[in-house]
């Protein structure tokens, strides 16, 4: 019996032996299934954490793109507008120019006809009333005179609203003492 009991015993001891390294073994496969899994998470949040770290840098590159294409868009319109300030700037300047050259030519012409002021002939008012024997009458001259200035205010007016080079041409033109001479004749300007 003592044998029985010590074999019983003993196989009770191989059992439980057996039973812990069992225990043991499910123990370390359980650590490394846990290991294996918080590797797999690990991985998985870095991947997570590159992706979103490659969104922030596409969309800082973006913004950065779209305010460098704004300021591009601002810098334009600011040269537009500076352009088109130094146009009118110009165009102004041309016309004062304009305008002191014709007060400037009149002076010389008004201080010319004070120099020689010697008695003329008046001139007829049309080519075709130009005969010796035709002559005028005071109340048809005054109407011709009325319609001529008439004329010379409208040409005045149409010349203002060329563009500056074809004006500066003009200027420059002998066209130009011809009309001066004609407007301060009626007295226009």
């Amino acid at each position: 019996m003592e044998q029985r009991l010590r074999e019983r015993e003993l196989k009770k001891q191989e059992k439980t032996a057996l039973m812990k390294e069992k225990l043991k073994e499910r123990d370390e496969f359980l650590k490394l299934r846990q290991q294996r899994r918080e590797e797999i998470i690990n991985a998985k949040l870095k991947e997570k954490n590159h992706r979103e770290m490659l969104k922030n840098k596409l969309k800082e590159q973006r913004q950065k793109e779209l305010d460098q294409k704004r300021t591009e868009r601002e810098q334009k319109l600011k040269e537009r507008e500076t352009l088109k300030k130094q146009k009118q700037q110009h165009r102004e300047e041309l016309l004062q120019e304009l305008q002191e050259k014709r007060a400037q030519k009149q002076q010389q012409k008004a201080n010319k006809k004070q120099q020689t002021t010697t008695p003329t002939k008046p001139r007829p008012a049309t080519l075709s009333d130009a005969g010796p024997h035709t002559p005028l009458k005071p109340s048809e001259t005054g109407e011709l005179d009325d319609d001529v200035k008439r004329v010379l205010l409208i040409t005045d007016h149409l010349l203002g609203e060329l563009p500056e080079n074809v004006i500066e041409n003009f200027v420059q033109s002998k066209d130009f003492e011809l009309y001066e001479k004609v407007m301060s004749k009626y007295k226009i300007k």
